[in-house]
């Protein structure tokens, strides 16, 4: 039996993009499935490249070659025509960030929905987003969301029913027991997470208490557009936040094991796999309240 996993993203598949398809392919794996990857315009050997996401596909190649624009939303239109073209194949096709909710395939994994802009496009040609049209965009036989936050909104905005599977959650055991008056951010080094709001906290509060305050997350230095973001980052949080660019595994356990909070400054996070690591932790995670970190 064959399973292709297609991966419609650009660049590296932190997060919990990566963990879900760690654990697609390893299940998978696990009953003697073959499993292929298929990326979109991401580089073969930035795919699979730490270890903590076991072993990899048996074949990893690039499905599409070109980088989908965000704005154009074209995913879910060219993985139905991979669909097609690699259906004869595999006996299971699976979209593991099927956030477009368009597409032809048996599984559809929801991380962040999207579709909200479709609706937008179709406004501007006067075409009525009616529920018989919704559904027509519809081609996953099972639609799953990241967490019941995810699904509900999935619901309310699209009229579209799924089931939540929760990303993995590694679990790990502090060695110390001491901790230190450390208020952690842990997440992506990127515009989404509002690091700004980050420091200007904790600029606030270090007037009045003596306290450290870390960032801690992943840099795509390949990037532009994330590398500047960045330095601004490191310019703005000068002498009041420490960041640390990629940490390793280790080094993030480390940092978790030794904060007291984690403060979480992403507004309508749809899973949250840091909030989820500091409360294993024992760290009191600091949230907003929306999101399926702040309401699940």
């Amino acid at each position: 039996m064959k399973a292709l996993i297609l991966l419609p993203i650009y660049g590296y598949p932190f997060a919990g993009f990566g963990r879900v398809v760690s654990a697609m392919t390893h299940s998978l794996q696990k009953q003697d499935i073959l499993v292929h990857l298929g990326v979109f315009g991401t580089p073969y050997d930035s795919i699979w490249p730490i270890e903590e996401f076991g072993l990899p596909p048996d074949k990893i190649f690039k499905a599409f070659p070109y980088r989908l624009s965000k704005r154009q939303r074209l995913a879910g239109i060219v993985e139905s025509i991979f669909y097609f073209i690699h259906k004869l194949d595999y006996d299971l096709i699976i979209d593991a960030v099927y956030n477009s909710l368009i597409g032809f395939c048996d599984l559809g994994y929801v991380h962040v929905p999207s579709r909200c802009s479709f609706k937008d496009i179709l406004k501007k040609f006067n075409v009525a987003q009616t529920f018989s049209f919704d559904r027509l965009l519809i081609r996953a036989r099972k639609v799953v969301a990241n967490s019941s936050w995810t699904a509900k909104l999935v619901e309310q905005e699209f009229r579209i029913k799924c089931e939540v599977l929760h990303p993995p959650i590694k679990t790990f055991t502090c060695s110390c027991h001491e901790k230190e008056n450390i208020v952690l951010g842990l997440g992506r080094i990127a515009p989404d997470k509002n690091w700004e709001e980050f420091i200007k906290i904790a600029k606030r509060v270090k007037q009045k208490i003596n306290v450290k305050f870390i960032i801690a997350g992943k840099v795509v230095y390949s990037q532009d557009f994330y590398r500047s973001y960045y330095e601004k980052i490191k310019l703005l949080g000068k002498d009041v936040v420490t960041i640390i660019a990629n940490p390793t595994e280790q080094e993030k356990i480390k940092l978790l094991c030794k904060s007291k909070v984690l403060l979480h400054t992403f507004h309508g996070e749809h899973f949250g796999l840091a909030v989820a690591e500091a409360m294993l932790a024992g760290v009191v995670p600091v949230v907003y309240m929306d999101g399926g970190c702040g309401k699940t």
